[in-house]
């Protein structure tokens, strides 16, 4: 009988411990892990705690987080360069935003792979970020010196990247990826 009311006390304090100890998430030294490998630790850390989930997440979630925040800032970039071009009187700088609508939109469904991918725990088959990467630049390249747009293109450039050191990270460090 003593045995029987320790396992029932015993497996009470297992379940009442998944409540009162939550699930450890990523932790902020994970994150300056993943990010030690970009070209600037600090921001990219500050982009992926952009998302208030992202310190209780799990890697596979993490993965999915910077996905989804780097699909934002594609698609926040496309609104700006669809605003710029329709607002602008100068051909050159009409066709330069063009061109930047076309390249973000091969971004947005390269972004839109790797999110199906990050689904599937294919971390290792996940290479769109880098690809969405470089067309960021494709874009930023095509555009004026003084583009207006700098800012946004650098936040893609930088978001894109950490993205993509996230699922690196998790496809070296997962043995189901």
């Amino acid at each position: 009988m003593a045995c029987q009311n320790l396992k029932q006390l015993l497996i009470i304090f297992s379940i009442a411990g998944l409540f009162i100890y939550p699930s450890s998430g990523v932790t902020h030294d994970t994150l300056y892990t993943i990010c030690s490998q970009t070209q600037n630790e600090e921001i990219c850390v500050q982009i992926l705690e952009k998302d208030p989930n992202t310190n209780s997440s799990t890697l596979p979630q993490l993965s999915l987080i910077s996905i989804n925040l780097t699909s934002q800032q594609a698609n926040k970039n496309y609104e700006t360069f669809t605003e710029l071009k329709a607002n602008t009187n100068d051909s050159s700088l009409r066709s330069c935003y063009g061109n930047c609508l076309t390249i973000y939109q091969q971004m947005i469904d390269k972004i839109k792979e790797a999110y199906q991918l990050s689904q599937q725990g294919r971390y290792k088959d996940i290479n769109q970020l880098g690809q969405a990467q470089t067309l960021a630049y494709d874009c930023e390249n095509q555009l004026p010196s003084n583009s207006t747009t700098a800012a946004d293109s650098e936040t893609m450039i930088l978001t894109c990247e950490a993205s993509a050191s996230v699922n690196l990270y998790i496809a070296s460090s997962l043995p189901y990826s």
